[in-house]
């Protein structure tokens, strides 16, 4: 059974051929392979073939390549393992073919990423206080690298490895330990190539890279870190004398931390949905949104741990977890929301699967944050859940017909009742039932699936741009007042009993603030 298991998830998954045209040139075991393992993991299966072939071995086999290729119908080409960028992108040929490449070496770019064992190990260390302000080791190979050594030699609450080789020095365990202690990781450039897998053991770490942007055989920068990211939060220095007050201002600024964190495990995200676009893998039809505020259980992450691991029975879509700022009536609570989030962000990286995290500077409310991440939804449905409302784990949820439903405009929300029955005081707001729907006229922003572009109608047409309060609270008598057609709301109402959540009260007896209330 187990091993027809694994085959089933073999066939669901990518298949990654690793290319070598040359009997002595292994195919595979190569460091730059172990981002391109994890970043295609869960990635269903297309007809378009992904190829990895290690380039610095095999510039000169292009014919040899171009024969292998020709047997595949449709290919995406990883180029790896080409520091100095000796293999022509240019000299492949394929009628129906996408290229990447590490180092910027033609074709879209592709991150070199980090060493083997990088994530199986942090993850090991569990979560772990920043006890040092920042933390080097490595070879001084090459000027550049020499002139940020100089400042690092300077500096204090740190440490300094120097060695005298590549992967010599501290074992992989006490330097990624290391990593995961520290506020800093300066990231100079490699021996040849300013791409370094240092970059990225650091952002898996939490540390901020403070990366160098000229590369160590050039004078000046090629803007490669600009081609590679987007919107990039982490510093980047061209004069190394730069680096120790770049250190002192990261360390002192602990929202530079935790913006580059969330940054990276979106931009894997976003950078894996590139790559099944490319593959021709089909857009979800839903994304799953969690709005997450201060509540006297934290720092505990038990609540949305099991809304989380509820949702996961019924779907796999996208989970966006929404956190809002601290409103000035609770400010008591900040440091336990700040530990929050901060474990939170360390499951996203590391124990939960496409759980994005979201996180607000300012209480913005469940408004403002649907209005904000809705703009960046292209699902056509959005199932809401907040974040003490589970779903329940031992009843089914026909979702996929449910959003069908949805897209053909018969209705616009579903419902998901959180009692076996209709409460009495609610009864005269339900409307006639229809197969497994009860018309209602009463809104709940307990569970429900919804349309994507009905949630964007309502939120812009009953609420001001500046609205800060409960959806809930404002809808519960637009939808009383208007015909049901307006909001073709219904609960999902099967034999045998309609509950469909649970709720975990998180909020206990904290005051709801119905007066600060901006509509």
């Amino acid at each position: 059974m187990k091993n027809q298991l694994m085959n089933q998830m073999n066939q669901n998954m990518t298949p990654i051929i690793y290319l070598s045209v040359k009997k002595e040139i292994p195919a595979t075991g190569y460091w730059d392979h172990e981002f391109i393992k994890d970043i295609f993991k869960n990635i269903p299966q297309t007809n378009r073939r992904v190829v990895v072939i290690p380039g610095a071995y095999q510039y000169d086999c292009y014919d040899k390549i171009n024969a292998r290729l020709a047997k595949i119908q449709k290919v995406l080409v990883i180029i790896t393992s080409d520091e100095e960028c000796k293999f022509n992108v240019n000299e492949l040929k394929h009628p129906d073919m996408i290229v990447y490449s590490q180092y910027g070496n033609g074709g879209k770019m592709f991150p070199l990423g980090y060493s083997p064992g990088t994530r199986e190990l942090l993850k090991s260390f569990g979560l772990v206080s920043k006890s040092q302000d920042w933390f080097f080791a490595g070879q001084i190979t090459h000027p550049r690298r020499e002139m940020m050594a100089n400042e690092l030699r300077k500096l204090n609450r740190g440490l300094l490895v120097e060695t005298d080789g590549f992967a010599k020095g501290l074992n992989k365990e006490e330097y990624l330990f290391n990593l995961a202690i520290s506020k800093v990781a300066p990231c100079s450039p490699g021996a040849v190539a300013i791409d370094s897998f240092r970059l990225y053991e650091a952002l898996e770490a939490g540390a901020i890279p403070i990366v160098d942007d000229i590369p160590p055989l050039k004078s000046s920068k090629d803007h490669y870190w600009d081609k590679l990211f987007k919107n990039i939060p982490f510093p980047i220095y061209t004069n190394p004398k730069d680096v120790s007050s770049l250190i002192d201002i990261c360390v002192k600024d602990k929202n530079i931390a935790r913006n580059v964190f969330i940054w990276w495990i979106n931009w894997k995200y976003q950078f894996k949905e590139q790559l099944k676009k490319d593959l021709g893998v089909a857009e979800n039809d839903m994304v799953v949104v969690i709005p997450v505020s201060p509540i006297p259980s934290h720092p505990s992450t038990s609540i949305i741990d099991e809304t989380i691991k509820t949702i996961r029975v019924h779907t796999n879509a996208t989970i966006i977890v929404t956190m809002d700022g601290v409103r000035k009536e609770q400010e008591d609570r900040l440091d336990d929301y700040n530990e929050f989030i901060r474990k939170f962000l360390w499951k996203c990286n590391f124990e939960y699967e496409d759980v994005l995290p979201v996180v607000f500077k300012n209480h913005t409310h469940q408004v403002g944050m649907m209005k904000a991440v809705l703009d960046n939804i292209s699902a056509p449905t959005v199932l809401y859940v907040e974040q003490d409302t589970p779903l329940t784990p031992d009843r089914s949820i026909p979702l996929n017909d449910l959003i069908q439903i949805i897209k053909s405009k018969a209705v616009d929300v579903v419902r998901f009742h959180f009692e076996e029955v209709i409460p009495e005081p609610h009864k005269y707001l339900m409307l006639e039932q229809q197969g497994y729907f009860l018309k209602t006229l009463q809104w709940s922003q307990r569970p429900h699936l919804a349309s994507t572009s009905y949630y964007r109608h309502i939120l812009n047409t009953n609420f001001s741009e500046n609205a800060n309060c409960f959806i809930e609270d404002k809808m519960h008598s637009v939808v009383q007042t208007h015909p049901w057609e307006d909001n073709k709301i219904t609960i999902f109402f099967p034999k045998g009993g309609i509950k469909r959540s649970y709720n975990l009260d998180g909020r206990k007896n904290d005051k709801k603030y119905d007066k600060e209330q901006i509509w």
